[in-house]
């Protein structure tokens, strides 16, 4: 194959060719040879780029230094030329494994089929699929804490999951100053403000898929909130909270290593209707996620003139939410056992901002990552089963819930990416994620508290100061892949 090309002469020995005509690549023979549609993807993405700079940025198939550093002008220099030698790096190995070998193999890094796909994934900037899963984790757990508070808010005023607040206040009557008429007679006689405030803790893990690397999770969320009741049947407050969470890429499952770790915040106004057994909620939320990146680019040369790759990225994006979430049960109440059957939906709309990585090293293997946009809508049917039990030091309601949850939009989603320094500002990364399962349950175990009855603290005031604990255990199962559970304390009072 003819090129042309112009020469300069550096001291006595060295020749080098700055501009030469674009080399015939041999990728595409390879492209449904790898063995994941994530090399496949990468692939396509790395010749792309490769053939961009070529053509639109002056890069030559020949080079071998940047040209700024022989006074020649080019606009291949810089990160440009550094991207450019990563991209051609592995073209030249495709090259040489190809059976045909039309195109330039010297800067090839020697390996085979199976060690190009690994440094193809290497390349690929998949980790950002982490990201959804965080925002859903922590819509899920902000759920969870409004979910509790409605059940508490459901059982009166001063009571929790399924205790009555008569039946509290009567059994500490002899520990407190309620005067019996006030109790009794009037059902404003409570305090109509409450709060509470919630902690959890949760980890899990996720299995490596098809385009998703596998890691382990671990968080921690704060939930508080206050409410007012207006009367017996309507109450509305707001719900807040804050979440801290990270992900450790499991190295040994993906061919992956770094993290992400973020920081979330939370705000959800609602409200509640009940009526006699019959109860609805309804609440409207947003949360911001903050995620700080790092993932790492390594991979092996067996080409002694030609280094082994070896650096790290970081990044720093936002993601917002904004959420309904609507409820609708029935509570059969026997006694001190009480059954709850309720049906609900989740709505969630979600946005990533774009972003651009920082190569530490300054190697050019830095990516650009187009805005995200995705959405969840799920539908789910649950029963709830509690037992109150009252010993002469207090009051205790143990309890068990279990949920079927439906999701309609399983669909993967795509994040469209591009190498930082690329000459064309197209999007050539095209990474899936897996397709979402499109059932999961949600189980709860756990055990609530009254330490301690409300007291009227004058003759006419309202009954206030009541104290409330509770401990839940929480296991998601049925996803494909991917397993989590959190342990969950909470302290409800009443002003």
């Amino acid at each position: 194959m003819k090129v042309a090309s112009k020469k300069i002469t550096l001291g006595l020995t060295m020749s080098v060719v700055l501009f030469a005509g674009e080399s015939n690549a041999d990728m595409l023979d390879l492209i449904d040879q790898f063995s994941t549609d994530l090399e496949r993807d990468s692939a396509r993405a790395v010749l792309q780029t490769y053939n961009d700079l070529i053509a639109t940025a002056g890069c030559s198939d020949n080079m071998l230094v940047d040209p700024a550093s022989t006074g020649i002008p080019s606009s291949c220099t810089g990160q440009t030329f550094l991207l450019f030698n990563n991209v051609r790096r592995l073209i030249h190995t495709a090259n040489e494994i190809s059976k045909d070998r039309q195109g330039a193999t010297a800067f090839s890094l020697g390996l085979d089929q199976r060690g190009l796909g690994f440094a193809l994934r290497w390349n690929a900037a998949e980790e950002y699929n982490a990201q959804a899963s965080l925002s859903s984790d922590f819509l899920q757990s902000q759920l969870s804490g409004f979910s509790s508070r409605m059940t508490a808010l459901r059982f009166g005023a001063s009571g929790f999951a399924g205790v009555n607040a008569m039946d509290i206040y009567q059994g500490y009557a002899a520990e407190s100053s309620l005067t019996g008429g006030a109790a009794g007679a009037d059902d404003y006689a409570y305090s109509r403000w409450g709060g509470f405030i919630n902690y959890t803790g949760g980890s899990g893990k996720k299995a490596p898929g098809i385009y998703e690397d596998a890691f382990d999770i671990e968080g921690t969320d704060i939930t508080f909130g206050a409410d007012y009741r207006f009367n017996s049947q309507w109450t509305a407050g707001v719900v807040g909270g804050i979440a801290d969470q990270e992900i450790d890429f499991d190295s040994a499952l993906s061919t992956v290593d770094g993290g992400v770790v973020s920081d979330g915040f939370s705000v959800m106004p609602f409200i509640l209707y009940q009526d006699k057994a019959l109860f609805a909620t309804a609440a409207l939320g947003y949360q911001t996620l903050s995620f700080d990146t790092n993932r790492s680019i390594r991979y092996p040369s067996l080409n002694p003139d030609l280094p082994s790759p070896n650096t790290q990225t970081a990044s720093s994006t936002d993601a917002s939410t904004l959420s309904f979430s609507g409820e609708l049960g029935y509570n059969y109440n026997l006694s001190a056992f009480s059954a709850e059957p309720y049906v609900k939906i989740n709505y969630a709309d979600t946005r990533v901002n774009a972003f651009v990585e920082q190569d530490l090293n300054d190697k050019a293997f830095d990516v650009a990552v187009a805005e995200q946009s995705f959405d969840s809508l799920e539908s789910s049917i649950g029963l709830r089963l509690r037992y109150t039990f009252t010993p002469s030091f207090g009051v205790f309601t143990p309890f068990v819930g279990y949920q079927s949850v439906n999701q309609s939009n399983t669909d993967a989603r795509t994040i469209s990416a591009r190498y930082a320094n690329a000459a064309s500002t197209e999007n050539v990364f095209q990474l899936s994620s897996d397709e979402i399962d499109n059932q999961y349950s949600i189980t709860t175990y756990g055990i609530a508290s009254v330490i301690r009855g409300g007291r009227q603290s004058k003759g006419d005031g309202s009954i206030g100061g009541g104290i409330q604990i509770f401990v839940q255990y929480k296991e998601i199962g049925g996803l494909d892949n991917y397993e989590y559970s959190a342990i969950t304390a909470g302290l409800r009072y009443e002003f």
